[in-house]
Order: structure tokens, then C-alpha cells, then sequence
């Protein structure tokens, strides 16, 4: 996996172990890489409705704050050049 997103193991372990999170990006080639959705990455379709319910909440209600830092780091980025 690591090889296939172009990213070294010790990163891929961290994130597995949560000592680390995955940039936006990364995320999306991980996806692509599995042949998944986005979404998919961050879903247990064993899930009780109640627990998909409650993170689906928890991401409506933070998803200002996220796009707002995933627009800021590329503003940055784009600000560099």
C-alpha cells in the first residue's frame, strides 16, 4: 500500500495506529488505490444505523472547519509559488 501511494511504511503504520492522519490527498489515493469511494475508508458496514447516524453528524457538523483548513493549506501552498 505504502509503494502503491507513494508514501513510506512507518507513515501508513502511523496512521493505522492513529498516531497520525492522512492529508486529504493521500486519502484520495488510498481510495483510488483500493478501488473504493472516499467515504468507504471511513465506514463500517457492520455499523449499527445509531453509529452511522452519529458520524455522519459529527462530520456535518465539523465540515465548515475541515474544507476551511483543506482550502487554507492549498491557498498556502498556492501562495508559495
Amino acid at each position: 500500500m505504502a509503494e502503491r501511494v507513494n508514501v513510506s511504511i512507518h507513515h501508513i503504520a502511523m496512521i493505522e495506529i492513529a498516531r497520525s492522519y492522512p492529508a486529504m490527498d493521500l486519502v484520495e489515493r488510498i481510495a483510488n488505490v483500493l478501488n473504493i469511494e472516499i467515504y468507504e475508508l471511513f465506514v463500517d458496514p457492520l455499523s449499527p444505523p445509531e453509529q452511522m447516524e452519529r458520524l455522519y453528524q459529527l462530520v456535518a457538523k465539523n465540515i465548515d472547519k475541515v474544507v476551511g483548513d483543506a482550502v487554507g493549506k492549498a491557498l498556502a501552498g498556492i501562495c508559495k509559488h
